[in-house]
């Protein structure tokens, strides 16, 4: 329950943005990514 956190976490803020787990991808190495849709899993996992 987010209600037991909030006095921890002080403020909670909602901003839009154009920003997607694409940005500023591939630049270092390639990666498998689907840039026809950011929002996909495999866009947004952590991989080791």
């Amino acid at each position: 329950n987010l209600e037991i956190c909030r006095p921890y976490l002080g403020p909670l803020v909602g901003r839009y943005s154009d920003w997607t787990p694409l940005h500023e991808r591939g630049r270092l190495f390639p990666e498998d990514i689907d840039v026809a849709d950011p929002w996909q899993f495999k866009n947004v996992r952590v991989t080791w």
